[in-house]
C-alpha cells in the first residue's frame, strides 16, 4: 500500500464521517495515480496564473482553458469547439455544446468574458498577461466601454460564440499559445457577486465545488502535495481513476520514489531527474521511459546593464565548452544550438549560428574590452534545476581559466523569477520551454519590453517580432525567426547553455498514458490502472 498524502485522507474522513458513514481511509493503489513535481505550487487561483507548468497543470486540472497543446505542439481544443481567424485583428470561438460546468450549469461565453475582465482588472492586477492587446482595455486594467456598456474587445455574439477584437495584428499561432491556452476559465455564475477586490482571497478557490476539468482540489500544501478528487459530472466523462495527486519533491528523491514504486508519473516539465540518476531508470522493470524532443532550453539571461559590451558577454560564450556538457554531463541527449529555436521546430532554418568555443579568443576578447578581472560577477539558479547546477559548476571553471570569477548563487524557483532583471544578477539560468509552434509572447517580454529580465531591446528584432504576426506563411515565418535567432546570437541578451531532451516516466501498471513535455494530461479522464 502506497503513503498517500494524509491531507487527502483526512479529508475524505470527516466528509464521509460527517454524513454519518464509517469509512476505512485506506485508498487502494488502483484508485489514485501520484504525479512528481520538483516545484512548488505557486497559487491556488487562477486569477494568479504565471507561465509556470505546475501552476497551469494543477490549476487546468479543475478548470480548463479554451484549448491545450499536444504532444506533437499542435493544439487540440478543451472548452473550445473551434477558434477561427475572420482577420488579422479578429478571432471567433465557439464553445463546446455539451461544455458545462460539474454543477450541470452550462459553460457559456459569459464565464469566457467574466475571467478575462477579472484577471485584467485592476484589483486583480494580473500582469503576467497583456490583455491591453484587446479593444477597450487599457494597460493597468482601466475599461473603454460601448454604447452598451460592453468592452468592445469581447463581442458576445450568442450564449456560445464570441468574438475578439484587437488593436493590432497577432498571428493565429501567437493567440492560440498565449490567451486560448493558459487563461482557465472560471464559472461566472458562481462568482460574479464576489467584488473583485475579494477575488484573490477567495476561499472558494481552496476547495472549489463548480469546476470543468476532470478533477478538483481537496487538500493542498503549497511546498508538499496537492490532492484531488474527480469530478463525476466532467463533461468529457468520469475520470476512471478517482484521486490524483501531486506530489512535491526535492529532484534526489525522484528516482527513489519511483523505485520504491511510490510515483506513476514524471512529466519533464514538471519534475527534471538528475542527470547523475539517469542510468538507473534502466534497472527499473515496472516503468516505460519517453526520451522528449531537446526544446527546454537551459536558458541564460545577462544583466545586460551589467555587462553592456556584446562582445564581453560573447566571451564568456566562447570561453564555455558546451559541446561537452552536452556529451558528459547530458551523455549526449541534448542539443548544443545558439538561437532559440531548436532544430524540431518548424521555424529552424538550419542554419549554423553557433559560437565557437575558443577560451584564448576569449581572453583577448576582454583584454581588448579592458575587462575588470578583478569584479566578482553573481551568476544565480534555481534549487530545483541540479542539472543546471552540475552545468555551472563546470563553467565556473572554465571561465575561471581566462580569469573571469563567477560566484555561484542557489535560490528557490520563486525567488530566483522575483531576482530577474535585478541587478543584483549579473547573470542567471533555468530551463526553459518554448511552445515550439510561437516564440512571438515570450522573445516580446524577454527581449523587447522594459523593463524585462535582459533589459534589452534592439528596432530590428523589435520589427521582425512584430512582422511574425502578420506572417502569411510558415517559410515567412521561418524567415523572420533566422533573422531574430541571428540578432540574439550576435548581440546575447540572453544565449542556451543546450537544449535538453529529458526523460518523461509512467509505470507500465497505466494504460492510456503518454508522457511528453505537453499533452501530456489532455485525456487524463481515460487513465486507467491496472
Amino acid at each position: 500500500m502506497k503513503q498517500f498524502q494524509k491531507g487527502l485522507l483526512i479529508l475524505l474522513s470527516i466528509c464521509l464521517l460527517g454524513c454519518g458513514t464509517s469509512v476505512n481511509t485506506s485508498i487502494k493503489d488502483d484508485d489514485v495515480v501520484s504525479i512528481a513535481s520538483t516545484y512548488s505550487l505557486g497559487t491556488i487561483n487562477p486569477l494568479n496564473m504565471d507561465w509556470s507548468f505546475i501552476n497551469y497543470y494543477v490549476l487546468s486540472m479543475e478548470f480548463l482553458p479554451l484549448a491545450t497543446v499536444n504532444a506533437d505542439y499542435s493544439l487540440s481544443m478543451a472548452l473550445a469547439e473551434s477558434i477561427e481567424q475572420i482577420d488579422s485583428k479578429t478571432f471567433q470561438v465557439v464553445l463546446k455544446k455539451d461544455a458545462h460546468w460539474s454543477d450541470l450549469t452550462p459553460i457559456t461565453v459569459d464565464d469566457v468574458i467574466y475571467t478575462i475582465l477579472a484577471m485584467s482588472s485592476k484589483e486583480v492586477g494580473n500582469f503576467n498577461f497583456d490583455f491591453s492587446v484587446f479593444e477597450g482595455i487599457q494597460p493597468g486594467g482601466e475599461r473603454d466601454l460601448d454604447e452598451n456598456g460592453q468592452v468592445k474587445g469581447l463581442e458576445k455574439i450568442d450564449d456560445k460564440t464570441m468574438r475578439f477584437h484587437l488593436k493590432s495584428p497577432m498571428s493565429k499561432y501567437t493567440f492560440m499559445n498565449n490567451i486560448m491556452v493558459w487563461i482557465c476559465i472560471l464559472p461566472s455564475h458562481v462568482l460574479s457577486k464576489v467584488p473583485y477586490e475579494d477575488l484573490i482571497s477567495s476561499t472558494f478557490f481552496q476547495t472549489p465545488d463548480v469546476v470543468s476539468g476532470p478533477y478538483k482540489m481537496v487538500s493542498y500544501d503549497m511546498n508538499h502535495y496537492v490532492n484531488m478528487v474527480k469530478n463525476e459530472n466532467y463533461f468529457k466523462g468520469s475520470a476512471k481513476i478517482p484521486y490524483l495527486e501531486f506530489r512535491i519533491l526535492e529532484a534526489n528523491e525522484l528516482v527513489l520514489q519511483v523505485q520504491a514504486n511510490n510515483l506513476d508519473v514524471i512529466v519533464p516539465s514538471l519534475a527534471e531527474i538528475p542527470v547523475s540518476d539517469r542510468a538507473l531508470l534502466n534497472t527499473i522493470d515496472h516503468i516505460n521511459v519517453n526520451w522528449c524532443d531537446p526544446i527546454t532550453d537551459e536558458l541564460t539571461f545577462f544583466q545586460t546593464e551589467n555587462l553592456s559590451d556584446p562582445m564581453v558577454r560573447k566571451a564568456f560564450v566562447m570561453a564555455m565548452n558546451r559541446e561537452e556538457i552536452k556529451d558528459g554531463l547530458l551523455k549526449g541527449k541534448g542539443e548544443v544550438l545558439d538561437g532559440v529555436i531548436p532544430s524540431v521546430s518548424m521555424y529552424y532554418d538550419g542554419k549554423e549560428k553557433n559560437i565557437p568555443y575558443d577560451p584564448t579568443q576569449a581572453r583577448k576578447i576582454l583584454e581588448d574590452a579592458h575587462f575588470d578581472f578583478d569584479r566578482v560577477y553573481h551568476w544565480y539558479i534555481s534549487s530545483s534545476d541540479t542539472t543546471g547546477s552540475y552545468a555551472l559548476q563546470i563553467i565556473q571553471q572554465q571561465l575561471s581559466q581566462i580569469g573571469v570569477q563567477i560566484e555561484l548563487k542557489t535560490v528557490d524557483f520563486a525567488t530566483l523569477l522575483g531576482l530577474g532583471g535585478s541587478k543584483e544578477i549579473d547573470l542567471f539560468s533555468l530551463p526553459y520551454t518554448i511552445t515550439p509552434n510561437d516564440y512571438y509572447g515570450d522573445l516580446s517580454s524577454l527581449v523587447d519590453s522594459s523593463p524585462s529580465w535582459t533589459n534589452y531591446q534592439d528596432k530590428t528584432l523589435h520589427q521582425y517580432l512584430l512582422d511574425t504576426q502578420t506572417a502569411t506563411s510558415i517559410q515567412q515565418l521561418k524567415d523572420l525567426y533566422g533573422k531574430i535567432d541571428a540578432i540574439l546570437v550576435q548581440d546575447l541578451p540572453l544565449f542556451s547553455l543546450y537544449k535538453s531532451s529529458n526523460p518523461g516516466i509512467v509505470n507500465k501498471q497505466l494504460k492510456n498514458v503518454h508522457v511528453n513535455i505537453y499533452g501530456t494530461f489532455n485525456n487524463i479522464q481515460d487513465w486507467e490502472k491496472e
